[in-house]
């Protein structure tokens, strides 16, 4: 009987110290195996980290093109719109110019028609529209170049010329024939410039 409860007790020692150790190697195989995933964690993190830096940077490009291209689609729509609004308003100005010339030409047709006053009515109107002609002239000149100018400085001279021609032969009561001869010959110069650098109701730069 004392020799079975000394074995029992051997038994239970043998089972304790094996269930002991058996924990101790769960213990040890689950630290182990931490260390093993802690280690590829930290192996994997500089990959990750390296991968997201790749990311941002390629993000930051494409942003950096984006906006690039956004601030080039603006400034081509604003450029293609001041162009149109500077060429409306260049063909206004030739439209006007047109007019103002084309009517200084037709009023001119009136110094042969009987019952015209000539020096009251006639040559008046046609200061008028001289005047602003060569206003506009001069404008769309200094606007948009000297190839959109219709009268050239020749052809203002000419005009003075004229003018003053009828003034002179006014003044001093002599015939207003040389005086007429010469405003013939400038407006059909006008009429001329009129023919070659208009089309489509718009101005033409001078060749």
């Amino acid at each position: 009987m004392q020799d079975f409860i000394e074995i029992r007790r051997i038994n239970i020692c043998v089972y304790i110290v094996y269930s002991f150790l058996g924990v101790e190697n769960r213990r040890e195989k689950q630290r182990r195996e931490k260390e093993k995933l802690m280690k590829r964690k930290t192996l994997k993190m500089p990959k990750i980290s390296a991968l997201d830096a790749r990311k941002r940077l390629l993000l930051a490009g494409g942003c950096a093109v984006l906006a690039l291209l956004i601030a080039l689609c603006i400034t081509i729509i604003m450029r293609t719109n001041i162009q149109k609004e500077y060429t409306s308003a260049r063909n206004e100005i030739g439209s006007e110019l047109y007019s103002q010339v084309y009517m200084l030409c037709q009023t001119f047709d009136q110094v042969d028609v009987p019952g015209q006053d000539l020096q009251e009515g006639v040559l008046p109107a046609m200061r008028r529209y001289y005047t602003s002609a060569v206003s506009l002239n001069t404008a769309i000149a200094s606007a948009f170049g000297s190839r959109y100018e219709l009268l050239s400085v020749d052809d203002v001279s000419a005009f003075d010329r004229a003018f003053d021609a009828y003034d002179a032969a006014f003044r001093s009561g002599r015939s207003t024939d040389s005086a007429r001869s010469a405003m013939a010959e400038c407006v059909g110069a006008a009429r001329q410039l009129l023919s070659s650098r208009y089309a489509d109701d718009r101005l033409k730069p001078a060749a």
